[in-house]
């Protein structure tokens, strides 16, 4: 997901949240998304950490490559050693 996507995930899990049916608006949840992020910076990085565990152990590489005047963030397999 781009960083944008990630943001609307984020708000949308906050939204859902929030929300239980058949209950009056104010008798909604207190505990969302965001008892357990403080940030949406918090959210990011835990999706990060999760996909960056399991693609190393199975022998992915990355790194940061820079593409016009930006930095873009790349995950790849060694062709070479997979033939």
């Amino acid at each position: 997901m781009s960083l944008v996507e990630q943001e609307n995930f984020f708000d949308a899990l906050e939204a859902w949240h929030q929300m239980v049916l058949g209950e009056p608006a104010d008798a909604r949840r207190k505990v969302g998304i965001r008892a357990s992020f403080n940030s949406m910076t918090h959210f990011k990085n835990a999706l990060s950490d999760d996909l960056d565990d399991p693609i190393q152990n199975e022998g992915w590489l990355d790194c940061t490559l820079e593409k016009g005047g930006g930095n873009v963030h790349v995950i790849f397999r060694p062709v070479l050693e997979m033939a």
